[in-house]
């Protein structure tokens, strides 16, 4: 208790420090004009700007925000070069953006800019004279501004649909902390100065335009408005399908055609009280109005192609406006309207009163809901409540993916994200997915990659893979545990009374924690410096039950633990009987203080965190009984269940087994690679045979590394019986996620037994054993790519085999992004082989690698589709024109190899190699040079290989001729 007195004080301390808070006061007047044929704008601007800060300013900061699409140097530039896109890089100057300052003056009087070094999207405005605390100035500003193609928030599609936002010269906030020059990032979010807009906008007549605020004085632009909103009722009510779609398809030419660009009109927006300001135009938007509950309109701005998909949209609203007012606060805009656009920026993007949208309508799932009311929502942690989310995105981000998660499991339960159902009906065998799933699907995997990264850090010092699974995914399970352990009547009055407080403000993350705190009444330390400063976790267990029956029934003492790293936290304690009672309590986190339970029936099950209120990293040991579970055909993964799955195995292997039946299942989850099994057996109608394989595989965060898997494995197929064991170790940087390192080291057992299911030209009977290591190294950056492997073997003969080989293989290959329609792939090879007898599946082969102990997928080991066949690994050598098409093989011991690849859109290829074989790596330069020139055609993880010129092809036959090679790309991991 005394601890937590003088954590309150601290708390209340911080509070009275919250006495120095001010805000500065913003007024805006804009009229601009929008060309639509060069796709610019231009207009003026006057700022009113009250200083309420107790301190003079000599300089005024404006945001130019479209100035990071000006040049390569810029700080969204370089954050885009960070992130390995290269798309802005290589578009073409006409296709970038700016915002141009033409003036700005004060009572008459020119100011001078000053553009910040490396920064063209901040600017200074000096003053004549300081502007003291009270003081108020006018500036008029005039202004030039160019919509760029979308790279990432604001920008036209095609010159027919426009994303007005941050456009303007836009004052930067200066607050109790100074001035924010943050400059555009396309990976964190923005911060202004509250205060009013009075915006004129002109354009063409036949635009349909929305944006922040309401349009004022203006009867034909609202008739105009209601007579598209009344189309599109009428349209979408169709009944018939495709005369639907025709109609629409109709109105959308007809409308087209009466575009007159030169034909203008002007429309006028008021907003009070927001800290921004975006506007939304489009050539043939359709329009879905409602005035919801309260008089606040909405208007869903719809992509032609996407109305009738759209139609629930309004309503989605609605309950949105519904479930945010009773869990946050009540709505205070008169607005609330949704556009159907195009982003870079992922699912949609929020401004005040309006958001854009760029997710599509699914059957057999509900994202669009998700996204819709997860932007809406952001009207009050982002619009009302102006919280800095640049320096701290948890306020925004994190609160509202937690209150949209909220959103979902109150309307849609606990498996809110998929339909299956209405994709397969009552064939449907498929487990339905939530936000819970999402969410840890997001963040776990880090967890699990130790790839994790505090909440507190600003929001450009995250990768882009790790951004979303931290400041919403843990954000939103922090939350969660929050309201928890407060409970959540007492997390609702939190919430209300932050947001009363602070409404129309800037809160700060220690104003959020002093709210809950001071509500709650609790010592909630552990969120703020354990959840929000650490990487911790937890990962809770049930150590011990122990029960005494007596005359009174049966008393049980639970002892919970928390074998993770984080602090003491309290969490749910469940008692299951016989005959299913349950039975909760709460643990407050300290190993030595067991939860106690008195109950009439016998023990069933004791368990911890059985709901899955807290985030761990593992759910599978939570509890006395072990939660398995095996489903048909259901390969949906399962984040707090061992589930596994089964289904019918049939194949066709051409060279014995003929038609093969049988089974194949696995168990676990193949994501976090938490204990993952998998298995397949089958019976080879053709052979008479029965074949298995088996594998497992089971993650240690932190062992070795970053991470380390163990992977066994045990085969009896195709003729060979096989066995492995492996430790692979990931050394991964949580700060760069396009860096990696692995090494692995193995051992395996091969005893190809039967040649009749292999190529006899590849593999020769043989019982061997091998132990080695292998590396491997990749980085991958804006405008290259690279990766280097290196491995060596040895091995030895078993039983009266007299296998006795060493093996070493290096690659590695490096590709540049020469421009955008074309990438330039460099790569080499060496490898040799040296030993007594060597089997003839461990040579190098010049058409590349054969799988020799049949680990990787291939269709068959012999016939059309076998390795060197029709069939290539595109490793090794990897010359496939040199593969074994007309039944003969090339193979040495050592090997020789470089080539060149030209990579167009498309997917299409040009390549050329050159290599060479050898007995001995001292007589590769002495032997004939192979060569062979192609080309490949890529479709996902499909690949063509055509080597079309091959000088002298193996077996003879005509130089130039049409070969063909293909290859399924089974190399991702979903296994991380």
């Amino acid at each position: 208790m005394p601890h937590k007195i003088l954590y309150l004080l601290l708390l209340t301390l911080m509070g009275l420090q919250a006495g120095d808070y001010f805000q500065q006061k913003v007024a805006y007047t804009i009229d601009v004009r929008l060309n639509v044929a060069t796709q610019t704008y231009s207009g003026t601007e006057t700022v009113v700007y009250t200083n309420n800060a107790p301190t003079s300013l000599n300089k005024i900061l404006f945001h130019l925000y479209p100035n990071a699409y000006s040049d390569d140097h810029t700080p969204f530039a370089r954050q885009q070069e960070r992130f390995g896109n290269s798309r802005f890089h290589f578009s073409n100057p006409k296709e970038r953006g700016y915002l141009k300052l033409i003036s700005v003056n004060s009572k008459g009087r020119s100011l001078k800019v000053v553009v910040k070094d490396n920064a063209p999207d901040e600017v200074s405005v000096l003053l004549d004279k300081p502007l003291p605390p009270g003081g108020q100035l006018t500036l008029q500003l005039s202004f030039k501004g160019k919509f760029p193609k979308v790279f990432s928030r604001m920008g036209h599609v095609s010159g027919r649909y426009y994303a007005a936002t941050q456009w303007y010269p836009k004052v930067v906030v200066y607050d109790r902390n100074g001035w924010h020059p943050d400059s555009y990032l396309d990976m964190g979010e923005f911060y202004g100065e509250f205060g009013d807009f009075d915006v004129r906008i002109t354009l063409p007549r036949n635009y349909i335009i929305d944006a922040t605020g309401m349009l004022q004085d203006n009867p034909a632009e609202q008739a105009f408005i209601d007579s598209i909103a009344a189309l599109t009722r009428h349209l979408v009510n169709l009944k018939d399908a495709d005369r639907r779609e025709e109609e629409i398809k109709k109105w959308q030419k007809q409308h087209r055609a009466r575009t007159d660009t030169t034909d203008l009109k002007t429309v006028r927006f008021t907003a009070h009280n927001v800290h921004d300001f975006a506007w939304f135009a489009g050539e043939d938007y359709m329009i879905h109005k409602k005035i919801q509950p309260g008089g606040v309109l909405t208007h869903v701005l719809v992509l032609p192609k996407n109305a009738y998909d759209w139609k629930d949209v309004p309503m989605y609203v609605t309950r949105t406006l519904a479930f945010y007012g009773k869990r946050v606060g009540p709505y205070q805009y008169p607005k609330a309207s949704v556009v159907d656009g195009s982003l870079e920026a992922g699912g949609g993007m929020e401004y005040p009163m309006i958001t854009i949208i760029s997710s599509g309508y699914q059957k057999w799932n509900r994202l669009l809901e998700m996204v819709v009311a997860h932007e809406v929502g952001h009207n009050w942690f982002y619009g009302m409540l102006g919280s800095d989310e640049r320096a701290s995105t948890f306020m925004d981000e994190g609160n509202n993916a937690f209150t949209e998660w909220k959103y979902m499991e109150h309307y849609y339960g606990s498996r809110n994200m998929t339909q299956f159902d209405s994709l397969f009906g009552k064939w449907n065998t498929l487990s339905d997915a939530g936000e819970f799933d999402v969410n840890y699907l997001t963040y776990g995997t880090l967890v699990w990659q130790q790839r994790d990264l505090p909440l507190n850090l600003r929001a450009e010092k995250y990768t882009r893979s790790a951004y979303g699974g931290i400041n919403y995914a843990k954000s939103a399970f922090m939350l969660r545990a929050l309201e928890w352990s407060i409970t959540e009547p007492v997390f609702i009055k939190a919430m209300h009374t932050y947001f009363d407080e602070w409404n129309g403000r800037h809160p700060s993350v220690d104003d959020f924690w002093e709210v809950f705190s001071r509500v709650s009444g609790e010592d909630l330390r552990v969120f703020r410096q354990e959840w929000m400063a650490t990487t911790h976790y937890n990962d809770f267990t049930v150590a011990n039950v122990e029960t005494k029956k007596d005359e009174n029934g049966y008393q049980t003492m639970v002892w919970p633990e928390n074998i993770g790293t984080m602090a003491p936290l309290p969490v749910p304690v469940y008692l299951i009987t016989v005959g299913n009672d349950t039975l909760e309590s709460r643990w407050d986190g300290r190993a030595e203080h067991p939860v106690v339970f008195r109950h009439q029936k016998p023990v069933k099950e004791a368990g911890v965190n059985l709901k899955h209120i807290i985030f761990e990293k593992s759910y599978l040991n939570n509890s006395t009984r072990f939660p398995w579970e095996m489903r048909f055909a259901d390969v949906i993964p399962s984040f707090t269940t061992y589930r596994g799955t089964y289904m019918p195995y049939v194949y066709f292997d051409e060279a014995k087994d003929k038609t093969r039946l049988g089974v194949m299942a696995w168990i676990g989850n193949p994501i976090l690679m938490q204990h993952f099994l998998t298995a397949k057996v089958y019976y080879g109608t053709g052979s008479g045979q029965t074949s298995y394989a088996t594998s497992y595989t089971n993650r240690l965060p932190g062992f070795i590394g970053s991470y380390s898997d163990i992977y066994g494995r045990f085969i009896h197929t195709d003729g060979m019986r096989a066995a492995t064991a492996s430790l692979k170790m990931a050394f991964l940087d949580r700060y760069d996620s396009q860096k990696l390192n692995e090494v692995t080291a193995r051992a395996d057992y091969v005893d190809l037994y039967d040649t009749d299911y292999n190529e006899p030209g590849i593999y020769d009977k043989s019982r061997y054993a091998t132990w080695g290591i292998r590396a491997r190294t990749a980085r991958r950056r804006m405008l290259y790519s690279w990766q280097a492997h290196a491995a060596i073997e040895k091995g030895l003969g078993l039983g009266a085999d007299e296998v006795n080989f060493t093996k070493w293989q290096v690659a590695s290959d490096f590709t540049w992004k020469w421009m955008r329609w074309l990438a330039v792939s460099w790569d080499m090879f060496a490898g040799s082989v040296s030993g007594n007898h060597v089997p003839l599946q461990e040579m190098i082969f010049a058409g590349g690698g054969v799988d020799p102990k049949h680990e990787q997928f291939t269709p068959a080991y012999r016939g059309r589709s076998a390795p060197l066949r029709g069939y290539t690994y595109l490793n090794g050598m990897n010359m496939p024109g040199h593969s074994g098409s007309q039944g003969v093989y090339m193979q040495d011991r050592s090997g020789l190899a470089t080539g060149l690849r030209l990579n167009f859109p498309m997917g299409l290829s040009v390549y050329g190699r050159v290599g060479t074989l050898a007995d001995t790596p001292g007589r590769l330069t002495e032997s004939s040079v192979l060569s062979e020139y192609g080309v490949g055609l890529n479709w996902n993880q499909l690949r063509f290989i055509f080597p079309l010129y091959v000088p002298n092809p193996p077996g003879g036959g005509k130089a130039f001729d049409f070969r063909m090679l293909f290859n399924v790309n089974m190399n991702f991991s979903i296994g991380g």
